[in-house]
Formats: C-alpha cells, structure tokens, sequence
C-alpha cells in the first residue's frame, strides 16, 4: 500500500519556529555531517507503542516527526519467513487467502486450517491445535489429541489490507518496508526546495519475526533456506528513495579526490570544513581523506542527495545474513552510529558522557563523529531540558520511549517539543523580527548576541546592531578555541576587533556553543559584563529572517532581490544542472538551424513584425 506525507497541520513549523529551523540548519551547513547532532526516535516506540501496527497510524506518525524536525529513525524490521518479506510487525502475518483452505506447518506437524468465504472475513478467528492424528477438510479440523492452544483473528478489514490480532499484536498484513519508503519519498519529494531541504539518517535493525503460533516467543536460528534471498535483501526495496541516497560508494569516491568532489565548489562559504578531519595531498596533486564526511551543503546542494541508510543490529536469527549485496546502497552496522554512554542528574543534565572537556581542544580528543545515545523512559523528567544539554553536549538523543505511552500519529506535541529542544542556538521565542522590536527600528533589530546569564545559558537572541558588545573570535580556525574581544564595538566592526590568528566567527554546533559558553563563563569572572551578552557573526541585515554568517556586506541565499518573496529553488544536483545545460544549448542550435531552413517562410507584416507562415 503506498502511503504519502500527510502531517497534521499544527506539526508545520511557522512563524518563528519556521525561521529558527532554518537558520539552524544554515548555521551548521559547512560542517561534516558526522559531527552535526540531530533528534531522532525509535519508530516502535514513536509509532507503535501501544502496539498497533497499522499503515494509516504509521502514514500519520512518521509524517508528524518528520513535520517535528525529528531527522534519525531507528527503524526495526522483521523477516517474515512465511511470506518472505520484511515488515514491521514483530509477528508473521498469517499467509491467508479468499475462499482457499490454508493449512501451516510447524516442525512437521499440522498446526491449523481454515477457510475464509468471501464476506465472512470480520472478526474470523482460527485456533491453532498440533495434532498427532488429523483429519483436514475445508474450515474443518479433527483431531484425537490437542495440546495447548495459539490463536489469531482477522479484526477489521479495508480492502486489500486486513488487520490481524496475533498474541498482544494487532498487525495490518500491508504493512510492510514499502510502507516506510513510500512516506519517506513522498516528503523528499514535498521538500525538495532550498528551504525545507534536510538530511534525513535510518538506522535498520534487522530481526526474525515471531511465529503466529507463539507469538511472544523470539526466533533465535533460520535455516539456509528461510534468509532472505536474491530480490529480498533490505537494499532492493529502496528503489523509491534511491535516487536521493548519499551511499558508501559516493563516499569513498569523494573521499579519494577533494578536489573533484568536496572542494570542487568555487565559493568558499559552500566548502566543508577541513578543520574537522585528516587531508592528504598526493603527488599528483589530488587532495583525499580517509575519515572525512561532507557537510550537509554539499550533499544536498552539489549531489542533490537527502538520506543515508545504514545497518544497525542484527537478531542472532540473521547473523547470516547476507549484507553484500545491500553494500551499494546501505552502510555497515552503527557505521552512522557511534553510542555512547551518559549519566543524568536529576535536572536532566549530563554527569557522564559530554564531549565538552575544558582541557582538550583538537578535533581528535573531542571525537564525537556519529556519537548517538537512547533516551530509553522518560527519566530524567525534564525530557526537554536532557534533549537540549544532549545537543551542547555534542550527542544526537534518540528517543527510545513512548512519551505519556501516547504515540506520536495521536498526539504529536510532546514529540514536536522533543524535536524543538534540539535547537542549540536560538533561546526560545527568537530570532524576533523587526516589528517585535517596535516601530522605526527597520534594519537595525538584526544581529546576534550570545547571552550567558543564568535566563539565556549561552542561547542567542537578536540586539539591536548599532549598540556595543565585545565580538567572539575563533582562533586559528579551530572548532573549539575561543576569544573574547579586548574592546566592545557595534556589530558591523566585530571583524576588526579580533586580533592576530583569530577571526569574527559563529558556533557552528551545540558543542562549539559549549566550548564559547564556558569560555565567556571563565572571563566573567574577571568581566561579568560578558554575560551580558557578546557579538557572534550572524544576522539578517540583507533580508529578514533570512540569518547568515558571511557578515554585514553578506547576501541571502534565498532572495534574488531584498524585497523578492523566498525563494523555493528545486534541488537539481551539479552533473544534473549541466546536463540541463548542455540539452538546452542543443535545442537552441537546432531550433537555430530549422529557422534557417524555413526562414523562406517568414513574411514581413505590417509594423515589421515578423510572423511564422502556414506551409501550403
């Protein structure tokens, strides 16, 4: 059954929120993808706590976390050896037809047999007997010795899908893989443009599904025959999303010549940030990496790709499974993972685990490449308040849990607020705009200031840009090494108050963010003015509420002109637009050429206009 992206309504961000989404994923855009946190859930809990299993609950769902911002799904499939697929159910799904007697087997010994006539299918319920002596006709079982008793029932019926209750189950027979990518493909499709474009991660688990007969009872080993085979891999049902997969493949063929791939682009602001991993030139002067990612920017913007799947666990029941063939399209096991292990204090902050260490600065000793950590209840209590240090901290929160034990297609604000506490930057309720400043403020309520006191924490808010703060300065290009300027200056002259190797510049993540936090914490000890508040290199002095980081002479990506509308580019790969070029320059030649030939048939009309004649 295919399934499109369909969120509720209150889910869209607006407003404010539509700015501070942007602008946080803006601000983030040069930085490999790998170092970059995002919210993400568990598509069982999230979707399926209270263990329904239906395709309209996971359309609605899985649309509303997406709408939420939530960028990582854990998803767990499960190998159905009776019909051979994978699905979502945690139970194999009776393999069951109109008007035919179906019998199953297990160990050798028949297990049940049925009949379903057409118009009798609700509410059927067909008991499961193992017998050592039967007798089988259609909707009729004998036996001389029964043992205990499995059962299931077909509970409600919409054409094609039928919803079966197995054990504590209640599972729709359509929903399958397919069900996810369809969704997953209708919202690439939804927001393919410059400003709801954003890199979405999946994680597969891979389990054996439970027997219908004893549902509540795992699968430890399969034989040869029942793994999955050629055409029932994982990676061959990703045909709807697999244009739009950033895959192992174009890593490493990026990753062995920068210079054709990631610093191919010629503006400097569109470039990932070599300060986040190893470079080696060779002697024919190509650069490559052997542990580098691209920033987001790039992907979307020069690939034209949104999603990157990789493996996660395996059930012992798959252990062999046969991960070659999906190697093309899906990366290894926790390869876009890298769990770590936290502790929380009772307010939600972290104890154990933060990247953020006050002695160490390089990129090596801050490692959190792919750092993830399950959020597995609601404890700590202030859910929100754990989601936001996780961020600072450097740590994609992956919620585990089913929040209030509502799922998120029935009421989707806890898991939007989940997703809204990601943000590391904005403090809520900004950026304000200009008519939340009051009136003659026009193009001066425009530029970021960090705060540190105890209200703000190190969030952002907008300041008026003519008044005068001192400026943060990056020191050689480092992602963790801060100074604060000597002097205070309005906005526009941040970049001539930092001296020597340091440059005006903006935290770019949550930890960057914790590592100026604790610097400005550190000199307020001498200056608590610093609290106050200090400049950052971001503002919307081109556009409103279109926030960059290239400084006050910097121009909005998504304005043609300052009083244009935004501007919702379709997202066309590099290799893509040139094609696009190149087919357009051809058919300008041969409309050329075709003129020529019947030009004999033009004739001069009254004003001297020419007009195309009709050929007798």
């Amino acid at each position: 059954m295919s399934l499109d992206f369909d969120p509720a309504s209150k889910t869209t961000p607006n407003g404010t929120w539509d700015t501070t989404f942007l602008s946080d994923r803006d601000v983030s855009s040069q930085v490999p993808i790998n170092f970059v946190p995002h919210p993400g859930v568990y598509v069982t809990a999230a979707c399926f706590g209270n263990n329904i299993f239906n395709d309209d609950g996971i359309q609605d769902c899985l649309s509303n976390l997406l709408s939420s911002q939530i960028r990582r799904y854990v998803i767990d499939l499960y190998w159905d050896t009776t019909n051979r697929r994978f699905g979502l159910c945690p139970v194999e799904i009776p393999n069951l037809s109109s008007n035919a007697s179906q019998v199953a087997t297990s160990e050798g010994s028949i297990v049940a047999a049925t009949s379903l006539a057409s118009g009798d299918i609700e509410g059927r319920q067909v008991t499961s007997s193992v017998t050592s002596n039967a007798t089988i006709a259609s909707g009729q079982v004998t036996s001389t010795t029964n043992a205990p008793t499995a059962t299931y029932s077909i509970i409600a019926t919409n054409g094609d899908s039928q919803m079966f209750q197995l054990g504590p189950y209640r599972c729709s027979n359509t929903l399958t893989l397919a069900s996810i990518t369809s969704i997953f493909s209708s919202y690439l499709t939804n927001t393919a443009n410059t400003l709801e474009a954003k890199i979405l991660l999946w994680t597969l688990n891979l389990h054996v599904a439970s027997t219908w007969e004893a549902p509540n009872s795992p699968r430890d080993s399969l034989s040869p025959s029942q793994l999955p085979a050629t055409g029932e891999y994982v990676g061959s049902h990703l045909d709807s999303v697999s244009n739009l997969l950033y895959t192992p493949g174009t890593l490493l063929s990026d990753r062995s010549n920068l210079n054709s791939s990631w610093f191919r682009r010629g503006n400097p602001n569109d470039l990932p940030l070599t300060s986040y991993f190893h470079t080696l030139a060779k002697t024919n002067g190509d650069v490559e990496t052997d542990d580098g990612w691209p920033s987001e920017n790039y992907i979307q913007v020069a690939k034209g790709k949104r999603l990157l799947v990789g493996f996660g666990d395996f059930d012992p029941g798959l252990a062999n499974y046969n991960t070659t063939t999906d190697s093309e399209r899906i990366y290894p096991s926790n390869y876009l993972s890298s769990p770590q292990q936290v502790s929380w204090l009772s307010n939600g902050e972290l104890s154990q685990g933060c990247f953020y260490n006050a002695n160490e600065y390089t990129v090596g000793e801050v490692n959190n490449s792919w750092a993830v950590t399950a959020i597995n209840s609601t404890n700590p209590p202030n859910l929100s308040y754990a989601a936001d240090n996780l961020t600072t901290c450097g740590i994609s929160q992956i919620l585990n849990t089913t929040i209030n034990s509502i799922t998120a297609d029935t009421v989707p604000d806890p898991y939007q607020d989940f997703g809204n506490q990601a943000i590391f930057s904005w403090t809520y309720g900004e950026p304000q705009n200009d008519s939340s400043a009051g009136p003659n403020t026009k193009s001066k309520f425009r530029c970021a200031l960090m705060v540190s006191n105890d209200t703000y924490r190190g969030h952002w808010r907008v300041e008026y840009c003519s008044n005068k703060y001192r400026a943060i300065c990056r020191e050689a290009n480092s992602p963790y090494q801060w100074r604060i300027s000597g002097f205070t200056v309005p906005y526009d002259r941040g970049d001539s108050a930092c001296m020597g190797n340091s440059s005006f510049d903006v935290p770019r993540t949550g930890l960057e963010n914790s590592y100026l936090y604790n610097k400005i914490l550190h000199d307020a000890q001498d200056d608590p003015s610093l609290l106050n508040g200090v400049w950052i290199n971001f503002n919307s002095l081109a556009v409103e509420n279109c926030w960059i980081t290239t400084g006050v002479n910097g121009s909005c990506p998504y304005y043609q002109t300052s009083d244009a509308t935004h501007s919702r580019q379709i997202l066309i790969p590099t290799i893509a637009a040139l094609i696009v070029l190149i087919l357009t320059v051809l058919t300008i030649l041969v409309k050329c050429s075709a003129n020529a030939r019947d030009s004999r048939k033009r004739r001069r009309g009254e004003g001297g206009w020419d007009y195309e004649g009709v050929p007798s």
